[in-house]
């Protein structure tokens, strides 16, 4: 299973490169865009490396990214794109190994790397100066880290301490990284975190909270960056009563854009799957529980309702729906045990790859 576990990731990162490559150099910057690659080149050339003459809004960790790549490239649109484009390649692989390490089951990781490489919204925000794919990158991999289990309490190691770190990066790229706060102590806690790690885990968050808080310091008549975040969207409120239709409306067709309606249907035999087992384990409960409420958020405060908030929760329902695939397969094995041998599971994810290439639209 080893060999055919490192074959299909590789060819769902393969297949990942392949659809995102073409838009690393296709289309123009949407206006946001535009204004961080504006940023991000006053750092490069080191005409403003604060930023002390901008009114900066978001936390400044994607403009120093991107401001490595245009000595090397120049002022060219694509190298303000790089982060997010590399970030999204390195999440297929990083995908896999989150739900191979939450799970035990390779063959949900594999369906869930395939998920990341071909749905559409990953797609369309892997070439893009948004922020959101590297946040996104961030959080996955500090739920990695912090999902190690640990056998002594006593010897924590250094992993908590970079579990901390990479979510003190992802809140450095932007602040929704704090409502990931909830499921990151929670699968730690599932991993067996006590005190010392605890400890760790906090110190590596505040370092980077630090030097985030020491950059905004040196920048005293910029303004502060949640009173700036906060005065540009309106505010936020809950929504009113005859706001709920509308919106709900608008994040399911969101939603159907984000998947399609193959791997909508794929969703719909995942949930089969964990319906036939009647039961979920305390860590697929942890992850469906989030989903919900991340989407209830959304629904029912005030907060634009855009395609880009979905990216973030995209590799978690992508491990929901691989594991409900793969416990789907092993209910049906467990009726028809003579079809159920290794050829036909390879099959199985070959019939996907199938179906990841008929979703796209060259």
């Amino acid at each position: 299973m080893a060999r055919s576990w490192r074959f299909w990731l590789l060819l769902s990162c393969w297949l990942g490169a392949v659809l995102r490559f073409r838009g690393l150099f296709a289309n123009t910057f949407h206006a946001d865009e535009a204004l961080f690659a504006t940023w991000a080149r006053l750092i490069a050339v080191w005409r403003d490396p604060l930023l002390l003459t901008q009114a900066v809004d978001k936390p400044p960790l994607l403009f120093y990214l991107q401001a490595l790549f245009y000595p090397l490239f120049g002022p060219v649109e694509f190298a303000a794109r790089l982060p997010s484009w590399i970030a999204s390649l390195l999440l297929i692989p990083l995908t896999a190994q989150l739900a191979r390490r939450l799970t035990g089951d390779r063959a949900a990781a594999v369906v869930a790397a395939f998920l990341v490489a071909v749905a559409p919204l990953a797609v369309q925000f892997s070439a893009t100066a948004f922020s959101d794919a590297p946040l996104t990158l961030w959080l996955m991999a500090a739920l990695y880290v912090a999902a190690r289990p640990h056998s002594s309490p006593d010897r924590a190691g250094p992993w908590p301490w970079a579990a901390g770190l990479l979510f003190g990066l992802a809140l450095a790229t932007k602040y929704q990284a704090l409502l990931f706060a909830p499921l990151l102590v929670a699968m730690a806690w599932l991993a067996g975190w006590r005190g010392a790690a605890w400890r760790r885990g906090l110190a590596g968050f505040v370092v980077v909270v630090g030097l985030l808080l020491l950059w905004q310091a040196l920048r005293p008549a910029a303004g502060g960056l949640v009173g700036l975040q906060w005065a540009n969207i309106g505010g936020i409120r809950p929504v009113r009563s005859w706001e709920l239709w509308p919106r709900l409306a608008q994040m399911g067709w969101l939603w159907r854009l984000t998947w399609g309606w193959p791997l909508l249907a794929l969703s719909a035999a995942a949930l089969t799957g964990f319906a036939a087992r009647r039961r979920l384990m305390p860590v697929e409960a942890g992850l469906l529980l989030f989903v919900v409420a991340y989407l209830a958020l959304h629904w029912l405060w005030a907060v634009p309702v855009w395609d880009r908030y979905l990216l973030p929760i995209l590799p978690l329902i992508a491990i929901l729906i691989g594991r409900g695939l793969s416990v789907l397969w092993s209910a049906f094995c467990g009726l028809r045990s003579v079809v159920c041998g290794r050829r036909s599971r390879q099959f199985v994810f070959a019939a996907l790859a199938v179906l990841a290439l008929s979703l796209i639209h060259i």
